[in-house]
């Protein structure tokens, strides 16, 4: 097989310093063994030396020299000593502690952060005597080497990528694609840990036993859901008139649609699983393709419409979590909408107005009756039809049949649930599809030596009296529970076609390469930069690119935690459930219409454009817009609006729920947009308590911090975006004063101004969105890092900083372009290295 611009300086700053200082990757790979089928036994995999051959266990990294050189110890006696010596160092730092083990990260991290204060002109402080130029430039070259020196080695020795494993995320899709199965598994497994919201970073992942029985569980549902597509052929299926949606009688009181004017009637209320449809149950999980018919009633004055909400649950107090579909907005005139969604075995679906801002009926002990809500005078929707079929997007039983047993002859028998082999030659054909299903489990199609050990095991396993369709479902087991299957198979330096397929296929794609891909890795043609970006193009045409915008946001943008934090309703009394859908739905299609055009990287800011519906351009006060879609709009008109910054799901997941603070979003701004690492506050400085009395604004609160040394060189970083996003609320709207959290008590105006740490002041939101935007070049040094880490699953080192450099220069000539800047991620040097 084939194998596979500096920025501007400042006075005193002879070296451009790239606005990010993360750690190392440290090494964690824990060597596991391999539990198979029924019987417990250990199967010794033989992998070409790599996993099952030690690799697991951490190398010993031999640094030519480790001591800090004569001249930076030189520096540091005629500058720094006086202020940083001993445990009263100012900033809690004392410089004789520091050390030259570069080989840990704590250590490194002081390195880097030294070199970054020094030749940004930060420190020495002013008041300590201006430096001469040509004295920081020698510490920096000295400083750099060393660093660099010894992280280039440690990657040459080990990688810059530590050993890494598949996330649960990324096994459920390759399973799913594997099979042509459309089911969810990750939610059968704990959450994955989670560095600076990225999943699948080496340094925190884990191996154990315990992770092995999880992940076991997902592969036994995928195998149990292959099965079972197998022989269940009867998808399920519903045309329901009102009168079969209704299931209330009078005289009796429960929670389901009353029959109203031959419509099915829920009126709006706070009441919990009010507008369940008992008709809907689905007797199996799998996703469904639903389609409803409704209308409004009495609808408000201003003719609006009533924004309803569609879900689906098991809806009983034993079980209360609701699972999103969509919404939809009713009126006068009878409509259709239709949804996909998946829906779990037992669940059925509620329907039920959702806008908050709506008059509620209220109804007693938790019931309804018939009659109860229309003399009340509040809205409701009137359902005349539901229909719902079963669907199978991944592929019908014929495809799935193929997938699993390739080109062997079989009869299915449906009763006794079994696949009989009737060719010529079963255990050929047998091992032939053990192959094939290796290949692409493995992702590489050299693997021969490597699947022997599962043909013994089949072998052995239809010896012992297994049936020939038990035996290969077992081997399957073996296959997807091996570090082959669970581990990117990777060794130091570049990677090979088949590793570079890979990590292509899962930063993009979330799921192990397809043929195309395949097919082109065993061409060489990776090897050609242009080629990989038609198959970068190919990956993200139509669906995809949405896909890749929501993997993409979920973790960097923090959109995971969207449900961390429940707005207070006395606070933020015009949120709701559809409301803050529409804001994820905002920031995904935002992303993915950005990478679509290519669009100048400032636009990630600065962009005067979004994407709404009606009741989201409500909730921000933007006129014009009606529809039920989110669809793009034109913000032109509200500057305030516009741009990743002043989109609600951001501004909410950087908010506690009731309060803001601009130390919490000004560190997320400045880690997740600006690209700028902000370490941990020294560990004698107290957090700063919200004021309940409303007496002090948060600025006059934190002005203490700005006042403290030991304090101030971070804040210089954090307090600018922090402020500047104070005009809007924890829920995402914009505001003029804080809330009053006692009556008499004045309103506090909020202050948005402040100093970027360049100097150059803002006054405003806007004129501080603005600034940022003016800096593409850091802008886009960020993405391109974030990216990187997305892809690699490695955290970006001073080593990998000119690297980095590099790829943003590559795409300055086309305003750093989005689409430009994955593609010059991708076909990096750095990201095609381990």
């Amino acid at each position: 097989m084939a194998k596979m611009a500096k920025q501007p300086d400042r006075v005193q700053r002879p070296f451009p310093v790239p606005p990010y200082c993360f750690p190392p990757p440290s090494m964690n790979r824990s060597p596991f063994r391999v539990s198979i089928y029924r019987n417990v036994f250990f199967l010794v995999l033989a992998l070409g030396g790599s996993l099952a051959a030690g690799e697991n266990e951490t190398p010993e990294v031999q640094v030519s020299e480790n001591h800090s050189p004569a001249l930076v110890q030189e520096f540091f006696n005629n500058h720094c000593l006086d202020c940083h010596q001993g445990a009263d160092g100012e900033g809690g730092f004392d410089l004789a502690a520091l050390g030259d083990d570069l080989s840990d990260a704590t250590t490194v991290n002081r390195w880097v952060r030294i070199f970054d204060r020094v030749t940004s002109g930060e420190m020495p402080p002013p008041d300590s005597g201006r430096l001469d130029a040509e004295e920081i430039e020698s510490f920096g070259e000295v400083t750099k080497r060393f660093i660099v020196e010894h992280q280039r080695h440690q990657q040459q020795e080990l990688g810059r990528v530590r050993g890494r494993r598949l996330t649960s995320r990324q096994i459920e899709r390759s399973l799913q694609d594997l099979f042509l199965i459309d089911i969810p598994l990750a939610n059968l497994v704990p959450d994955e840990p989670r560095t600076r919201g990225f999943w699948g970073i080496a340094q925190s992942q884990t191996m154990s036993h315990f992770h092995l029985e999880s992940h076991l569980k997902m592969v036994d549902a995928a195998l149990d859901e292959t099965w079972r597509r197998l022989f269940d052929s009867q998808p399920f299926s519903i045309d329901l008139p009102a009168k079969k949606v209704a299931n209330k009688e009078r005289g009796q009181r429960n929670r389901e649609p009353e029959l109203i004017d031959g419509n099915a009637v829920v009126w709006n209320s706070g009441l919990i699983f009010y507008g369940r449809v008992q008709s809907t149950r689905v007797n199996e999980s799998g996703w469904y393709d639903i389609e409803v018919t409704a209308s409004g009633l009495k609808i408000p004055q201003d003719d609006s419409g009533i924004w309803c909400s569609v879900r689906s649950g098991a809806c009983t107090s034993g079980a209360p979590l609701m699972f999103w579909i969509d919404s939809m907005k009713v009126t006068h005139k009878p409509e259709t909408w239709t949804f996909r969604a998946y829906i779990q075995e037992g669940h059925l679906l509620e329907i039920r107005p959702s806008d908050i801002r709506l008059d509620r009926a209220n109804f007693q002990n938790g019931q309804v009756g018939v009659g109860e809500g229309e003399p009340q005078d509040v809205p409701g929707v009137a359902i005349h039809r539901i229909k719902m079929n079963q669907v199978f997007p991944s592929g019908d039983r014929d495809r799935i049949k193929k997938r699993f047993f390739g080109d062997t002859a079989i009869r299915l028998d449906g009763n006794t649930r079994t696949a009989e082999f009737i060719s010529k030659d079963p255990m050929m054909d047998a091992k032939k599809q053990i192959r094939s299903l290796a290949r692409r489990a493995f992702r590489d199609p050299d693997v021969d030596a490597q699947v022997q050990p599962f043909i013994d095991f089949f072998e052995s396993e239809v010896r012992s009296g297994s049936p020939y369709d038990e035996a290969l479902r077992a081997t399957y087991r073996a296959i997807l529970s091996s570090p082959r299957f669970l581990y990117f198979h990777e060794e130091p330096g570049k990677l090979d076609a088949a590793a570079y397929a890979t990590r292509l296929a899962f930063t993009l794609t979330g799921s192990h390469p397809d043929y195309k891909l395949t097919q082109a890795a065993i061409a060489g043609d990776l090897d050609d930069a242009e080629k990989v970006i038609a198959e970068v193009d190919r990956m993200l045409s139509g669906g995809n690119r949405q896909r890749f915008a929501k993997d993409l946001s979920t973790q960097w943008l923090d959109l995971y935690d969207i449900d961390f934090t429940e707005p207070d309703p006395k606070l933020h009394r015009d949120f709701d459930i559809i409301v803050q859908n529409a804001m994820v739905a905002e920031t995904e299609m935002f992303l993915a219409d950005l990478i679509k055009r290519n669009a100048p990287i400032t636009q990630l800011v600065g962009a005067q454009h979004t994407y709404l519906n009606g009741r989201l351009a409500e909730y921000y006060g933007i006129a014009g817009i009606d529809s039920d879609r989110m669809e793009k709009a034109d913000v032109s008109k509200y500057p305030a609006r516009g741009g990743l910054l002043a989109q609600g799901a951001i501004l909410k997941v950087t908010a506690n729920g009731n309060d803001t603070s601009p130390v919490v979003r000004g560190v997320w701004v400045s880690e997740r947009i600006l690209g700028c690492e902000i370490p941990p506050p020294p560990e004698n400085v107290p957090a700063v308590e919200p004021d309940i009395r409303g007496a002090k604004t948060i600025r006059q609160q934190l002005s203490m911090h700005q006042s403290e040394d030991s304090c101030a060189s971070c804040h210089r970083n954090i307090d600018p975006p922090g402020y500047a996003l104070e005009n809007f609320d924890a829920a995402g709207r914009w505001r003029t004063n804080y809330p009053k959290f006692q009556k008499k008590a004045e309103p506090l105006p909020i202050d948005a101004s402040f100093v970027l740490a360049d100097g150059r002041p803002f006054d405003d939101f806007v004129d501080f969105k603005t600034l940022i935007a003016s800096d593409s070049e850091s802008l886009a040094r960020n993405f391109a890092s974030q990216l990187m880490v997305y892809g690699t699953g490695a955290e970006i080192e001073f080593v990998d900083r000119e690297a980095i450099d590099q790829i943003v220069a590559k795409t300055a000539k086309n305003n750093y372009g989005i689409r430009d800047l994955i593609n010059a991620v991708v076909t990096s040097d750095l990201f095609r290295q381990k």
